[in-house]
């Protein structure tokens, strides 16, 4: 088929801030697809876009408009997993949405575990429009990501360019090719959704790719070791690590018993810090950790596609083999 070029915007975490969200879509405007934007987009209730109720209900009308083939997140935030136990009640008492692509990233990790496995969707993590990065992506950078919307296994995004760096591997370098099915996203919501039943879906034999915003690194570490600790890394064949955009580290202190704050520790910049949290781990799960692909909530935010193929090369490259999106485009 031919994809449509007509979304459809839904908002199932954060609150919507509307003047943002539209000049998002002009710039899809200017690129020949317009969008379809439910009322009640700018409701708010606590920190989410309207109630649990409303958010899911808008997300499974999209999953079922005939109209679009593309359902796209307006922006991340907090919430999607909340609505999780409600779609899939939709799910058991009305039917399987027909497939679809889900675009978005951050919070919107959450759904997408939830559309692969659920409802056999296809999933692109790239920007959404109430980011201001959307308006300002570089020209490469949006072309790549509107040719992956249309299936076009021709899209040269920037990863494909980068060369990535191991952080260790068991004592070594990534030396062999690594094949898997790539899986992940926001490490800070994938680590919430543990003991849930929507945690992440079996990455046993699969490439998993982690990134992260305005997380101090010991909480990283603290995430990561969760991950780890519950099985739900079992099998993993290699972590792909994105960026970590604003996870500085902090000196540690103490305030003793006279009120005299003493520093008890230097700060770590980030090579330091990765090397500590990442490149420990590494060795200790004898894990292969490469970094950094141009993919998360930095200044570069390059389309991957998730539950797509890859290869990681022994030369640190990252490949895309195969994407159910191109067949269905």
């Amino acid at each position: 088929m031919s994809v449509r070029r007509e979304v459809s915007i839904v908002s199932p975490s954060g609150a919507v801030v509307e003047g943002e969200l539209y000049r998002g879509l002009a710039r899809l405007k200017e690129a020949g697809w317009t969008a379809k934007v439910p009322d009640g987009t700018g409701e708010r209730h606590f920190v989410f876009a309207g109630s649990d109720a409303r958010r899911a209900r808008q997300m499974w009308n999209a999953a079922w408009d005939e109209s679009t083939d593309v359902v796209w997140a307006s922006r991340g935030g907090y919430g999607a997993a909340r609505i999780l136990p409600e779609l899939e009640r939709l799910t058991l008492s009305e039917g399987t949405p027909p497939p679809k692509l889900l675009c978005g990233f951050s919070d919107i990790t959450a759904l997408h575990e939830f559309v692969m496995s659920r409802w056999g969707w296809s999933s692109l993590h790239c920007d959404v429009p109430c980011a201001s990065n959307f308006t300002a992506m570089p020209a490469t950078e949006w072309e790549a990501t509107l040719a992956m919307v249309r299936g076009e296994p021709s899209a040269k995004p920037a990863w494909a360019e980068t060369t990535l760096v191991s952080l260790g591997g068991g004592g070594g370098e990534v030396l062999n090719d690594l094949d898997g099915r790539l899986v992940g996203g926001n490490l800070t919501v994938l680590t919430s959704m543990v003991g849930t039943p929507f945690a992440m879906d079996n990455a046993g034999g699969r490439l998993l790719f982690l990134e992260d915003v305005s997380e101090a690194p010991y909480r990283l570490d603290r995430y990561l070791n969760q991950l780890w600790q519950s099985g739900a890394m079992r099998g993993v064949r290699a972590v792909i690590l994105g960026t970590f955009e604003d996870c500085d580290d902090s000196p540690g202190s103490t305030v003793l018993p006279s009120g005299e704050k003493v520093q008890t520790r230097s700060k770590m910049e980030t090579p330091e810090w990765m090397r500590h949290v990442f490149g420990e781990f590494s060795r200790a799960s004898r894990i292969p950790v490469v970094a950094t692909l141009p993919v998360g909530h930095g200044s570069e935010r390059a389309p991957l596609p998730l539950g797509a193929k890859y290869r990681l090369t022994g030369s640190g490259k990252l490949e895309l083999l195969e994407w159910d999106w191109w067949r269905r485009a």
